[in-house]
């Protein structure tokens, strides 16, 4: 509570001061002062005591009071200001008490009318914290489109005015400016007194009662109204003219099954998980659609989730065809505002519908019916941050603590997905025909294992391919071609001694991208020009690495000169919208050949594609990493499957030099159990998910010696504390793949469980020994724990 007194206005128009400044002290550290001190005249009113989750790297939550007077704003699932350490935080609140027995600082100010954190949410953002080893405001920060507060410093008297003894000329000057005017900006009161902000912070450390002026901090704005248009309403009706109602068509009868099979968990409000595994152009999405719209029609809102942004393009439109402004979207590539904006209408049950990346997955959709997570398999979904969630983990015990059924579908289920089906956790169901019994596009190999002359290479096309693109442009059908490497050539090497242009900042080769005639690291971003002589010999020939998209899209142009060829990926989506025009127009059949990397592997239904080429299957096999074989089946399954989705057939042509291998022979008939049958085998034998569970450490630091150090001593009180008669396994430390990323040297440790509560115990015992300090010396070093990795590398 602050007291004001008001005093004549002639006494605070002060337009000159006479005070020398050089006099004043400028060597002192300004100090913030954040508190908000409880009422003076009232000293011994009731406090009550409030959890608050912060969003720093600290593994547990801090207590604060308020006074009695604010028991209508605390509310759990609010956000409010408190100071820590020595700054401002935007915290959470997420639990009330009327004791406390820790000492507490007082919050600063309440930034919600109303909680913006569902009692679900914040049970599940609890759960995710502890499970993958983040603070819970880290959790809660990372889903949340409002951690973008910005702050003002506001300077104004203290409750109590101690009086005019021992004050200095410009203390006297301020304090009486204040105490007339009340609190001011200080940017303001600067300008007032022709002074800059940071002169008057230096100049009030001088003052010999600094608590009777004060600088705090305030949120300058704490939510945005929400626009008047959707998002997706706005989009749709600006880019496609109009959006009209779309027909619910008639289900075949496998597809009336499975609804009617998932149907009775939305209405009787029972948690059950379903496996939809349908071959790609079976209908999936369509399912999907029939049970959000039962969802709706029962009062129920629904979550549906996609890998990738450059997937909710088409699925997008058809939800909002199908339901309208109903439907909110929530992803990266929306813009602060437009995120906020589908947020807020999302919470306030303007739209019942989320669909979007694996953040989605923590929408406030309120009385949830449903949940879908479409290409459940994808590892996308996990994210390689902290806090390092997977989408689909977190979406199925969002499932279970909200009493809600979840719908996992994919042409190719993750091994883990369909042991859980084998097991009866899930249950399995199936839908192994194409819409209008289009067949599935016929596979046809070429190894290339061969000499060159022998396999008829024209760089990295083989013969037969070309002539079969060839042949479908004669026709005026599409060709999708594959590669999943990005730029015009994975390096450059010197011919004379064989020197290769590496990232100064991380241990990988940089990347020849022929149009800025730039070298580029995809790692950190480093570039530096294409050398034209070599730094090492001073040689002038080089010799380009393994092709890229970038170089395929420029041959193909060559090759066929009559015909549009357009390439999708990361480098031609940098900017907003680009991957949307671009697929626009394959769909609008303005494109003749797409060239892509997996974003356009999955997905994407077009019916103008009638031929897949495969440049090199092998790329993905040939990453030292034990879920390999099943990415690359994955990939060339969901590739060969955006052809022949219209009224022709289509086929793939698979270039690989490994035609023997089990992905390659199952993918090329379509066969998921084949592969995960052989896959399986290899699983159980190397201890690997989903017999084993995964806890990978990351060691990170500049000091590439304290690094390996500080991995070694993890793995020392790993074995002191007898893990291996608790049946977990510690391999490492040892190297990360890439071991130099960003100046940052990379080491791992890997933790392997039957059991994930024993796995998990240990993993909290170190973590919480290392940040209890002791022998370990942080300094410099990164620590973190990933739950349930995807990738080992």
């Amino acid at each position: 509570m602050v007291t004001q007194h008001r005093i004549p206005a002639e006494r605070i128009a002060i337009k000159s001061m006479d005070y020398e400044i050089q006099n004043l002290s400028r060597k002192k550290r300004f100090r913030f002062c954040y508190d908000f001190l409880p009422d003076p005249m009232n000293p011994n009113q009731e406090k009550l005591f409030a959890k608050v989750a912060v969003p720093k790297p600290i593994r547990k939550e801090f207590w604060y009071h308020c006074d009695a007077t604010a028991v209508d704003k605390l509310q759990a699932g609010s956000r409010v200001l408190v100071p820590f350490r020595n700054q401002t935080l935007v915290g959470y609140l997420v639990g009330i008490e009327k004791s406390c027995d820790v000492k507490t600082r007082l919050i600063s100010a309440f930034l919600d009318e109303e909680p913006i954190i569902s009692e679900p949410l914040l049970r599940l953002t609890e759960w995710a914290s502890q499970y993958y080893f983040c603070s819970w405001g880290e959790m809660i920060h990372s889903v949340l489109p409002f951690s973008d507060v910005r702050f003002e410093r506001w300077v104004e008297t203290s409750p109590k005015i101690v009086g005019e003894n021992g004050q200095s000329g410009l203390e006297k000057i301020v304090l009486e400016y204040l105490i007339g005017s009340g609190p001011v900006r200080l940017e303001e009161l600067a300008k007032f007194f022709n002074l800059t902000p940071a002169q008057i912070r230096r100049e009030f450390t001088s003052f010999k009662s600094p608590k009777q002026i004060k600088i705090m901090e305030r949120p300058r704005r704490v939510s945005g109204r929400p626009s008047e248009k959707s998002y997706v309403e706005t989009h749709f009706e600006t880019k496609d003219q109009k959006a009209t109602p779309d027909r619910e068509p008639e289900l075949t009868l496998k597809q009336k099954e499975i609804v009617e099979t998932i149907s009775p968990s939305i209405h009787s409000e029972q948690f059950e998980v379903f496996c939809l595994h349908g071959l790609t152009g079976s209908g999936k999405t369509e399912i999907y659609l029939q049970l959000v719209r039962q969802a709706i029609d029962t009062g129920k809102g629904a979550i549906v989730l996609v890998p990738e942004i450059s997937l909710t393009y088409q699925l997008l439109r058809r939800f909002y065809h199908r339901f309208g402004n109903r439907v909110g979207v929530l992803h990266s590539g929306l813009t602060p505002k437009e995120r906020r904006d589908e947020w807020q209408r999302i919470h306030h049950g303007k739209a019942t519908v989320a669909i979007g990346a694996r953040s989605a997955v923590f929408a406030p959709v309120h009385n949830l019916g449903l949940i879908v997570v479409d290409e459940e398999y994808d590892g996308s979904y996990k994210q390689n941050e902290t806090p390092r969630y997977n989408g689909r983990d977190v979406a199925i015990k969002r499932g279970s603590l909200e009493k809600t059924p979840v719908v996992l579908g994919a042409a190719t289920p993750s091994l883990e997905t369909y042991y859980h089906c084998e097991s009866k956790k899930y249950q399995y169901l199936s839908l192994m025909e194409r819409i209008d019994h289009r067949p599935m596009p016929e596979v046809t190999i070429l190894d290339l294992r061969e000499k060159e002359e022998e396999v008829d290479l024209q760089g990295p096309f083989t013969l037969q391919l070309l002539d079969e693109i060839q042949k479908r442009l004669r026709k005026k059908e599409q060709v999708l071609v594959f590669l999943n490497r990005r730029g015009t050539a994975s390096y450059v090497q010197c011919k004379q001694c064989g020197h290769v242009p590496e990232c100064r900042n991380c241990s990988i080769s940089l990347t020849y991208h022929q149009p800025r005639k730039m070298l580029l690291c995809h790692y950190c971003g480093y570039s530096q020009n294409a050398p034209e002589t070599c730094p090492t010999c001073s040689g002038t020939r080089f010799r380009c690495g393994a092709t890229g998209t970038q170089k395929l899209e420029e041959m193909l142009q060559t090759e066929f000169p009559d015909s549009k060829v357009v390439r999708l990926d990361r480098d031609t989506n940098s900017t907003r919208g680009a991957h949307m025009k671009i697929l626009k127009e394959v769909e609008d059949r303005l494109v003749d050949i797409l060239v892509g990397t997996q974003m356009v592997a999955k997905g994407h239904d077009f019916s103008g594609i009638t031929l897949v080429g495969v440049v090199s299957a092998d790329d993905s096999l040939n990453i030292p990493d034990f879920r390999s074989s099943e990415k690359t089946f994955q990939l060339i399954t969901q590739v060969a499957g955006r052809s022949g989705r219209g009224d022709l057939p289509g086929s793939v042509l698979l270039q690989t030099f490994h035609p023997g291998h089990h992905s390659i022979e199952a993918s090329r008939e379509h066969d998921f159990l084949q592969f995960y049958k052989d896959e399986i085998v290899f699983r159980k034998v190397a201890e690997y998910p989903p017999f084993f569970r995964l806890v990978l450490f990351h060691i990170e630091g500049t000091n590439e010696k304290r690094v390996e150090s500080f991995a070694g001593q993890i793995k020392n009180l790993a074995d002191s504390m007898g893990v291996e008669k608790k049946g977990i396994r510690v391999v490492g430390p040892a190297p990360a793949f890439i071991n130099k990323v960003k100046n940052r040297f990379r080491w791992r440790i890997l933790l392997k469980g039957t059991k994930v509560g024993p796995l998990h115990q240990a993993v909290n015992h170190i973590l919480n020994t290392v940040e209890s300090g002791g022998r370990f010396k942080r300094s410099g070093i990164r620590f973190m724990a990933d739950a349930d990795p995807i990738y080992l590398l």
